[in-house]
This record gives structure tokens, C-alpha cells and sequence, in this order.
């Protein structure tokens, strides 16, 4: 596909080769592609820091072994966004875990009923935002044999850990589901995909910048308008990494030696030097970036040294 010199896809370029195709809902305006045979998402931003977040979580899952649907950089009419490819094969529909709870499960409301009603769709989330929660409602909704659901589990294994680096904040019933093929009613977890709610950086640098110096000094950058408590809520709200180390705790000897080697593999330092570089990305989050993805995989690798 056709880059410009900042090395984003541009979609312009393919104006005259593209099918234009169904607007998705979001809170990001999403448009899907056709582009000679290859089916894409576009999906804009206001910001570089979350489409970053984005392709960097692609780069680094993929590093590691984890299962994430592919992002790149893309602009069009200025706008800029990212593109993350199809992929679902030929038979195959996606359901994300709202629509799996409201079609398979023993509820007693609809999926209408959820969307219309905010509390019933928050006591869900609060059910099932966990990653390793889906674990259970894999169990309910599908019959599947135990290897297919060991593997459905080291797949969400691996998601959690790379979720819980990353310090994912998004990971709800809507950006979250599974793959059925119709014909032979095959189940797989989908790949991981919205990840840019990931270190902050959908706030963009100026609260990032503004966190930074909360931790080190305890004051509040001047100009900068936010809730008295809201940077120190970002950390200490934060339980994921205990999260994380309790479930490596609680698990088989099999299941504690994947994590271990998701998070040794995880080439999060290099991805996001290379990647910061690539795109010039701005010092103050390049820094965040690198620093918050260290003190995340090495606290969890000490902690679990000493289980």
C-alpha cells in the first residue's frame, strides 16, 4: 500500500481502488475497506498517542506469541487513524461477549434490553471485564472438548498478561468475543483488538506529562485542568498487577511457566524504542512508554520469582 514520508498508509492514494464499505459504531468514527480483496478497518483518531498504542501492542503480542489482530499507521484526509485487517475467514462470524451472553447464555433480558438499560450492561462488565472471567462464560456458552479449551485458555492466558503490561484499561464485553464458524460450529477467541486504551495514552502527552510529575513531586502541572484526585487515582484505583500475580498463584505448574515466558519474551523495549523512533514520537511519552512497560514486566517477573 501506497505511505506517505511519515511512513503512515495513505488512503487517498487508494481512492480510485477502494470499495467504500459499512460505517462502524465506536467512540472513534470506523469505516471498513475493501482494497483489492483485502478487508480493513480504518479507524481515526485525535491523537497520535492512542493509534500508537495500538500498533505498539500488535508489535509487542507478536513478539511474545500472543494472538493480536495486525495494526498500522493510516491517514486519510488528514485524519490521522490506524488500520487493523480482517480476520475472519470464509464461514466465520464474530460475536463480541455481549452479544454471546444475550444469543447463548440462560439470561432472561435481550441484547436490546442491555444496551438500553446502563446498569444491567455495568453489573456484566463487572462480571466479566476480568479477562480470566471469560474463562467461565466460555464454559457456559460452549460445548467444546478439553483441548479445545485448554487452548481456548492459553490463549486467554496469554492475553492477560499482555493486557496486564500494558496496563489495558478497555478490556470490557464490547472489545472482547469469539469466532464461530457456521458450517462446523468451530469456536476460537478472537484476536485481540481496540487496545488503545493502554498506559494513558489516549489522554495524550499533556496529562501524561502532568502524571509524571504527580508521582515524582505530589503537585499538579499549573494550566492544567483536571480533578484534584484524578492522577493519583490512576495508580492507586490500579489492582491489575496483583491481579495477575494472584492468578500465577493459583495456577498449575504448566500455566506458570507460560507466563513466565510470555513476559521473558515480551520485547516491549526494544518494539517501543524502534517504534518511538519510527514515528517520533515526543520525548515525554517516549519516556512514559519505555519506563511504564519495564516497571510493569519486571515487577511481575520479581513478585512471581518469590511465589
Amino acid at each position: 500500500m501506497c505511505r506517505d514520508k511519515n511512513g503512515f498508509i495513505n488512503l487517498n492514494k487508494l481512492e480510485n481502488y477502494r470499495e467504500k464499505g459499512e460505517v462502524v459504531e465506536g467512540s472513534h468514527a470506523k469505516e471498513w475497506y475493501n482494497v483489492d480483496g483485502c478487508r480493513f478497518l480504518f479507524k481515526e483518531y485525535n491523537d497520535i498517542l492512542p493509534a500508537f498504542g495500538e500498533v505498539l501492542y500488535y508489535n509487542v503480542g507478536k513478539s511474545c506469541g500472543v494472538d493480536c489482530a495486525e495494526y498500522d499507521f493510516a491517514i486519510y484526509n488528514g485524519v490521522i487513524g490506524t488500520i487493523s485487517y480482517d480476520f475472519l475467514e470464509k464461514n466465520e462470524v464474530y460475536y463480541n461477549f455481549l452479544e454471546l451472553i444475550a444469543k447463548f447464555s440462560d439470561t432472561k433480558f435481550t441484547l436490546d434490553e442491555i444496551v438500553d438499560n446502563r446498569d444491567l450492561l455495568v453489573i456484566h462488565n463487572n462480571k466479566y471485564n476480568n479477562l480470566m472471567s471469560i474463562k467461565e462464560l466460555l464454559n457456559d456458552l460452549f460445548d467444546v472438548n478439553d483441548e479445545d479449551r485448554e487452548e481456548m485458555e492459553i490463549e486467554l492466558v496469554k492475553k492477560f498478561c499482555l493486557d496486564t503490561v500494558f496496563w489495558h484499561k478497555d478490556r470490557n464485553l464490547w472489545n472482547y468475543g469469539a469466532i464461530i464458524n457456521e458450517l462446523t460450529d468451530q469456536v476460537r477467541l478472537a484476536p485481540a483488538y481496540d487496545n488503545s486504551y493502554v498506559l494513558c495514552l489516549e489522554k495524550g502527552e499533556k496529562y501524561i506529562e502532568s502524571l509524571i510529575v504527580s508521582l515524582i513531586t505530589g503537585e499538579r502541572v499549573d494550566g492544567f485542568e483536571i480533578s484534584e484526585n484524578s492522577l493519583n487515582e490512576e495508580i492507586s484505583d490500579d489492582n491489575s498487577l496483583n491481579k495477575l500475580i494472584e492468578f500465577y498463584c493459583g495456577c498449575d505448574e504448566k500455566k506458570q511457566e507460560l507466563i513466565e515466558s510470555i513476559l521473558n519474551d515480551m520485547d516491549s523495549q526494544y518494539e517501543a524504542e524502534r517504534l518511538c523512533e519510527k514515528y517520533k514520537i515526543g520525548d515525554i511519552a517516549k519516556l512514559w512508554i519505555k519506563a511504564v512497560l519495564n516497571y510493569r514486566r519486571i515487577t511481575i517477573l520479581n513478585s512471581i520469582k518469590n511465589v
